[in-house]
């Protein structure tokens, strides 16, 4: 991230940019998070920031928000580690679009539920439809100011002040919003506009802005040679931030999509360390492609040497399913396979059964012999009359091993029960705090409770996790034989201290 942000700069002072810096202030958390912006101080969420009291009157404040202009943030005092002064926040380019802005009238204090937003027009105006008490209502809003970062929206017929992500602009709005407030006769102003860009961190977008400079004959040989060495920037920039996104989606199992677009990216004056990587990953996928179409040839190679024709064709229908599925992130399932997929020693129908064992229950539970179905049956994947590996029958059989491994007993005179012979009964117990409504007179309304509030949280952290959760809430859960649940339901409470129960820890 660092390079990047180093790179950005040095584009945009090839760029001209505003080099002056506007101080901030850096709020550290117990936790290391940083906040950095201008800093206030409130005794509640509903206060206005206000000058301290000189005689020291009035509630003390707890809260101190950070305002970074898009956004405050309110964090109590106490779990604030340090406050230090900003390292300097770079200036962002702004554009102001005037607007006939309300000043008086009907005032939005509160935002009930939007019946519709319509898009932005080319004047950066919408229709935002709220529904209120007295019924629908229309406030047209207008776009007044245009920064990298946010973006302040103001009501045109009612009173109202907002700000948005300016990533929340749709790319063809944003566009027509710059176009518009831009000269293209002045090389300035375009200048301006692909640091806008670059502040948004939209490399490609600025890329478009100075090869439209770069291809104007307009504009002297002498300002594009001082554009030049920001253009090679950027086109690094754009690359690594695109080979960074093929990442995110890979790392989300994206994989068709990441493997089309590594198969286009750009390679015209990008470097040679950011083509290495999508080299590796290339290859990598390449590798991972091979080795699935060869496992997949190898089971339907075994599958066609199972003897038995109804369990050949079961068989070969869980195979068909692993190759319509299979991906770089499901291969590993098959790694037990991979192992004995050429070791003759080992019988077909026994490697078949550590493929599709692999794939339902995980590589670590792969089994030769699987146990899933009837016992007695002779097959390796073990299947008696009725029973079938079809993937919804394979599934449900892969639970039946898990249950099967499970020892259970009753918790009231101890008795084994076979989850697959006895019938079990589980009583599962809820004790939790009530919460009941209170009633509260005018003073106890207007109390501040914040200092309660702020004692309470303390209280909190000197107490384990585990008290605290045990106070509210507690889930016990008890296995019965059949018996024993009727003495349970004759005598839940336990009132007859003959008939108690005597739960063991199971």
């Amino acid at each position: 991230m660092l390079p990047r942000v180093a790179a950005a700069a040095a584009a945009l002072c090839c760029l001209s940019a505003a080099t002056s810096r506007s101080l901030g202030e850096e709020v550290v958390m117990r936790d290391g998070r940083v906040l950095t912006g201008k800093l206030g101080i409130v005794t509640g969420l509903a206060d206005l920031p206000k000058a301290a009291d000189p005689e020291g009157g009035g509630p003390i404040p707890l809260i101190v928000f950070v305002d970074d202009e898009l956004r405050r943030t309110f964090v109590p005092k106490r779990l604030i580690r340090e406050i230090r002064p900003g390292s300097g926040v770079e200036v962002l380019e702004r554009y102001h679009i005037p607007q006939r802005v309300a000043t008086a009238g009907m005032t939005v204090s509160s935002m009930g539920f939007p019946l519709r937003v319509t898009p932005f027009d080319e004047f950066g105006r919408r229709i935002f439809t709220l529904a209120t008490a007295s019924g629908r209502v229309d406030v047209i809003q207008g776009i007044t100011e245009l920064t990298p970062r946010w973006v302040r929206v103001q009501g045109i017929t009612h009173v109202w002040d907002m700000r948005m992500a300016t990533t929340s602009l749709p790319r063809d709005v944003l566009e027509r919003l710059l176009l518009g407030r831009t000269d293209q006769a002045d090389v300035e102003a375009r200048k301006k506009a692909a640091r806008f860009y670059i502040q948004m961190e939209r490399y490609e977008d600025a890329l478009g802005q100075l090869q439209a400079i770069l291809e104007d004959p307009a504009v002297s040989a002498e300002a594009k040679a001082d554009l030049q060495s920001s253009f090679q920037v950027l086109k690094q920039l754009s690359a690594r931030r695109i080979l960074e996104e093929l990442k995110f989606r890979r790392a989300a199992g994206q994989h068709r999509t990441v493997l089309t677009l590594l198969q286009k990216f750009p390679t015209d004056g990008v470097a040679g360390d950011i083509l290495q990587e999508v080299r590796e990953i290339l290859e990598e996928y390449q590798k991972q492609g091979e080795q699935a179409e060869g496992l997949v040839a190898r089971l339907r190679e075994l599958v066609r040497q199972i003897d038995e024709t109804a369990l050949r064709k079961e068989a070969g229908e869980a195979v068909e399913e692993i190759a319509a599925r299979l991906s770089p992130d499901t291969l590993p399932r098959l790694a037990a396979f991979s192992q004995f997929a050429e070791d003759a020693t080992v019988p077909a129908e026994e490697r078949v059964a550590l493929a599709i064992t692999g794939w339902y229950l995980g590589a670590d539970r792969a089994a030769r012999r699987s146990k899933m179905a009837c016992p007695g049956a002779p097959r390796v994947i073990r299947m008696d009359r009725g029973c079938s590996i079809r993937p919804a029958r394979m599934r449900r059989a892969c639970r039946l091993e898990r249950t099967s491994m499970i020892h259970y007993s009753c918790d009231l005179c101890k008795r084994p029960l076979d989850p697959r012979n006895d019938l079990r009964y589980t009583v599962k117990i809820e004790v939790y705090a009530a919460f009941d409504p209170l009633e509260l007179d005018d003073a106890e309304v207007d109390r501040d409770h914040l200092e309660e509030l702020h004692e309470i949280l303390e209280r909190m952290d000197d107490a384990t996790d585990e008290q605290l959760g045990d106070e509210v809430f507690q889930q016990l859960r008890y296995d019965l034989c059949p018996e024993c649940r009727q003495k349970f339901l004759k005598n839940p409470l336990g009132k007859k201290a003959s008939e108690q129960l005597d739960f063991s820890k199971n």
